[in-house]
């Protein structure tokens, strides 16, 4: 999802709830700025937009320098040629504080969400009908942040307590809210389920159909922000969404998983497509990192010989464990996973590995 420099994770993201979670990795106190980024408790809604969404998007006409004659000419260049400004008709974005900061170019009938408007004002519209002048601490913020130098933002709040089933699985509901403003994102709101012990984020919309009802997206169109009232649906199915997510960790949780059946798992998931010494170390590695987090891992061990240490074990290593380019800030990729559909579709291959793994031992 993004590129970002430690100093940037440090000042334009910030953390809430670290009495229970701790730092972030990424946590520097020595570039944490004026103030710090990290919050014992949910970030306040106001702090959110005094230090990430102070700014106002501005848009311009995309203008250029073309060479012209000494009627036609508005300036010279560097060279002291004659030239002149052409006017187009795209709109160019850049932030108020940062003119030099160009956030996207984009046709005219592209509608920029500015991140107060669309992320606190929206999410608190979801909230209540009163929005953010009565719920500006009740918002329960428990991440924020720009990235790309402001071209993408995500808010994400959650519900005031744990849900811990019979089989000690802690998890707690969630709301992403994320947008941009370079065409890599719509703005979108979304339901998600965060399991406490490792942090991983499960989409309980598993298929493109359920996903209709739990991802409620907006296009950048003209008059597109109205839409937002609409997003009331979001929060309507958090309820429900709980409740069917800990039915199905009840369910994974009652189903066996032999050692065999854990091998063939393995071989499914992480084939030995050939013979190449190098194909066989890189299979073998991964299997081994796979079988180490099934047997010793506290995120994922609990739950081994069951068919939710399956679940556990590969949502863990995509969420945390598989590889990414050294300049890719995970936690942001990983939102960026759950926002795209990625999540589920990883969830929904593992899933389907185990129904074959069961049906070929059956």
């Amino acid at each position: 999802m993004t590129r970002e420099t430690l100093t940037a994770l440090n000042t334009e993201t910030l953390i809430g709830f670290t009495d229970k979670r701790g730092h972030a990795w990424h946590y520097r106190e020595q570039l944490q700025g004026g103030e710090p980024n990290h919050y014992p408790g949910p970030i306040p809604a106001a702090d959110v937009r005094r230090r990430l969404f102070h700014w106002d998007v501005v848009s311009s006409r995309e203008r250029w320098a073309v060479p012209a004659d000494a009627a036609t000419a508005t300036g010279i260049d560097e060279d002291g040629r004659p030239i002149r400004t052409v006017v187009g008709a795209d709109q160019v974005l850049f932030r108020s504080d940062k003119p030099e900061v160009k956030l996207g170019t984009h046709s005219e009938d592209y509608e920029p969400h500015p991140y107060g408007d669309t992320l606190l004002d929206g999410l608190a519209s979801i909230l209540t009908p009163d929005g953010l002048a009565v719920t500006s601490d009740s918002l329960r913020i428990g991440s924020a942040g720009i990235l790309r130098g402001g071209r993408q933002a995500w808010v994400q709040i959650e519900t005031p307590d744990n849900i811990t089933t019979a089989e000690g699985v802690a998890f707690r509901p969630t709301i992403l809210a994320a947008t941009s403003l370079d065409k890599s994102l719509q703005t979108t709101f979304c339901s998600v389920e965060t399991i406490v012990v490792c942090d991983n984020t499960r989409d309980i919309a598993l298929s493109e159909a359920d996903r209709t009802g739990h991802h409620f997206k907006i296009k950048h169109r003209k008059g597109s922000l109205s839409r937002l009232r609409d997003a009331r649906q979001v929060l309507g199915i958090i309820t429900e969404d709980a409740e069917k997510f800990a039915a199905e960790i009840a369910e994974l949780c009652q189903i066996p998983i032999t050692d065999r059946q854990f091998d063939m798992f393995l071989s499914e998931v992480a084939p030995l497509t050939s013979d190449a010494p190098a194909t066989r170390t890189k299979v073998g590695n991964l299997r081994d990192q796979l079988r180490d987090l099934y047997d010793n891992d506290e995120r994922v061990s609990p739950w081994r010989k069951t068919t939710f240490g399956l679940v556990q074990m590969m949502n863990t290593y995509d969420q945390h464990l598989s590889p990414i380019k050294k300049t890719t800030y995970r936690p942001a990729r990983n939102i960026d996973q759950v926002i795209r559909g990625k999540v589920a579709d990883s969830d929904n291959a593992t899933f389907e590995a185990i129904d074959k793994v069961l049906a070929m031992s059956s």
